[in-house]
């Protein structure tokens, strides 16, 4: 676990994603599910793929006590021309529930 954070309430963990958590990420995406689908999963897998493969990005989810995936971020660090690093969040997403 990255980190635990707290919301109305309640405690969520943060942790690395795994490539079992696509399914649970893409059937959160209120934009993509209804587009691309969630029963061929290939492109999400390869995506999960190639970001958990660069060192420079993070896809982190969190997770309520039951252990149900309710949000997403990717981080990516960008290196700098001196010896601070800057970091970038994109593609963060929510449940309706959390």
């Amino acid at each position: 676990m990255l980190a635990q954070i707290s919301s109305a309430g309640t405690i969520y963990g943060v942790r690395r994603a795994t490539r079992a958590d696509v399914g649970p990420i893409v059937a959160s995406d209120q934009i993509g599910a209804p587009r691309d689908g969630t029963e061929d999963l290939g492109s999400y897998d390869a995506a999960f793929d190639a970001i958990d493969a660069d060192p420079a990005q993070l896809l982190v989810v969190a997770s309520d006590d039951g252990g149900a995936v309710v949000a997403t971020m990717q981080l990516t660090f960008i290196p700098g021309s001196t010896a601070s690093t800057a970091g970038s969040v994109s593609a963060g997403r929510t449940t309706a529930s959390s």
